[in-house]
């Protein structure tokens, strides 16, 4: 007697979609790595990670604009709030280190 392992009642669509994911996961292993080890920036204080991470990214002296897009106001907000924040140091310091 077979038992499944999972029962599946989506669409086609949800099909691809995750078989897509799957492998944009296997082919990009190295990458969600290093990202998994900068979870540490969505627990600062008073800022969310997309906030650091998009400060980070201006206050590079290379780059004269960031082209960023977003679905929602809340979300164009919180991204026009990264102008007026200072990442902390011991967070920057983590940053720069992984380089």
């Amino acid at each position: 007697m077979e038992i499944p392992i999972c029962i599946y009642r989506g669409s086609a669509k949800d099909v691809k979609d995750i078989w897509y994911l799957l492998r944009a996961l296997a082919n990009n292993r190295g990458y969600i790595k290093k990202g998994l080890k900068c979870r540490y920036i969505n627990h600062a204080e008073n800022m969310s990670g997309n906030q650091i991470a998009l400060k980070y990214v201006l206050d590079n002296p290379y780059i004269t604009s960031a082209v960023f897009g977003t679905t929602s106001r809340e979300h164009l907000l919180e991204n026009v709030g990264a102008l007026d924040i200072t990442i902390p140091d011991d967070i920057l310091a983590k940053i720069k280190s992984m380089k």
